[in-house]
Parts: structure tokens; sequence; C-alpha cells
């Protein structure tokens, strides 16, 4: 079965900052199908990963679960003052729930700070859920056995997104049709 987006976009706009935004507009049964989609593929591979034969011939980090992490909201950073340490983080719908986004850094509290495209993504996606009075709860989990050096911390990272296909991820934009990512 092929997945053809639909047109996501109103003619209505709002204003962020200096430029004009269009609202994004989907239907209940839009945005639940595609929750749904997402969400079954995630729970194959988080079942996949408990029975597999023979573990010793998968990384290490092939046994790392997402959904079985500690998880944080979103204003961790305001919470402590400490710059935080290498890591691999997984933001989630915990409501749902599904793994929208996995990213990597070396400044856990500093990284979320500033301005990330994620979350305009998590703007979008929680407007929509809103408009429909859908539960949203957003959070974020921290692996902090992530390697120190960049190189080998971003090829994990990749491995996690190949894996899971985490919708935000821009590598996985073609399986879901991510409609939560226009406009930015």
């Amino acid at each position: 079965m092929e997945y053809q987006q639909t047109s996501l976009f109103s003619t209505r706009s709002y204003r962020v900052s200096d430029r004009w935004e269009p609202y994004l507009t989907m239907s209940l049964d839009t945005i639940l199908s595609w929750q749904e989609r997402v969400r079954t593929f995630q729970q194959k591979i988080k079942n996949e990963r408990q029975y597999q034969a023979n573990l010793f011939d998968q990384p290490d980090s092939a046994l790392i679960d997402p959904f079985s992490l500690d998880t944080f909201t979103e204003d961790f950073y305001r919470l402590s003052p400490r710059q935080g340490d290498a890591c691999i983080y997984f933001v989630r719908d915990l409501s749902f729930p599904l793994l929208l986004y996995v990213g990597e850094t070396n400044h856990s509290y500093n990284r979320w700070r500033g301005i990330h495209d994620c979350k305009h993504y998590l703007s979008q996606y929680r407007s929509v859920l809103s408009s429909h009075h859908q539960p949203v709860k957003i959070g974020i989990s921290f692996w902090w056995d992530a390697p120190l050096e960049k190189h080998a911390r971003l090829r994990l990272e990749q491995f996690f997104i190949n894996r899971w296909r985490p919708p935000f991820n821009k590598e996985n934009w073609h399986y879901w049709q991510t409609p939560f990512v226009s406009g930015v």
C-alpha cells in the first residue's frame, strides 16, 4: 500500500516573528493513521529486539530500547545548571507512544536550549493533535553511554535513526510523508 501525502495547509496564516506561517491542518483520521503506521513499525522493531536468536551478532547499541530509558520533560535543561555530557537523545510522544526524533550531542543541556528544527516539528505536531483534542505528552530520554568521540557518536546516532525510523529525522521523511516538517 502506497501512502499519499494529503493537502495539509489551509489558506489561513499566523505571524511567527518576522514571517507568516500557514496553519497546519489535518483530519483526525489522517493523524491517527499516520501515528499508527509509525507505532506499528517501531513496535515491530522493539519486539524483534526481544526475540533475536543471536545477540552476539548485533552491536551492543542494538539492545538499547529508547522506550525503556528514563524520560524528562522538554524543559529538562532548565532544571539543572550543569552543562551536560555527550549522549544520544530520543524525543518521544509518551501518549501514543512514538519515537519521533533521535539526536546526538556533546552538551546535552545546551543542545535543546537554542534553536532546534525538532522544536518546530513538535509544535506543529502538538498543534494538530490539540486541534482534535487528542493527548500529546512529549518527553526526552538520554543514553549516556554514547562515545565521546564525535564521529563514533554520529555513527551510533545514524544506526538508531536507520533502525527505529523516527519520523522527524530527515533521513526518514520519505517513509512517513512527515507533514510536520514543512515550512522550516
